[in-house]
């Protein structure tokens, strides 16, 4: 059985540790993580990957907002982890230094 309906329910940690058969203690910290935490299901991570697969080339942020759309209340980490999880590889844009005043006039001469 699982805590987090009883406890969404409304039950006392001691009822939901009599009922699920383990310690007061050990649902209580359950509990608490998932209000910190919450958890995703199979379904919400099918759409992040859709979204995923939509535009492999979209930042964390822009699927993030996506998924938003969609229903999903996560952070960008969460939408990192649930694309690390799937298999997708995640990675950072090398920055280009600017063009200095100099580069753009030998641009706008040449070309």
């Amino acid at each position: 059985m699982n805590i987090q309906p009883l406890a969404k329910k409304g039950n006392s940690s001691r009822m939901v540790a009599k009922d699920v058969g383990c310690s007061q203690s050990a649902v209580s910290k359950i509990w608490t993580k998932y209000k910190q935490h919450g958890m995703t299901s199979k379904r919400p991570d099918k759409q992040l990957k859709a979204i995923c697969l939509e535009n492999r080339k979209s930042t964390t942020k822009q699927m993030k907002h996506k998924w938003e759309e969609a229903g999903a209340n996560v952070c960008d980490r969460t939408v990192r982890n649930r694309l690390k999880e799937m298999g997708f590889q995640y990675r950072k844009a090398k920055r280009k230094p600017s063009l200095t005043p100099k580069h753009k006039k030998n641009k706008t001469a040449v070309g």
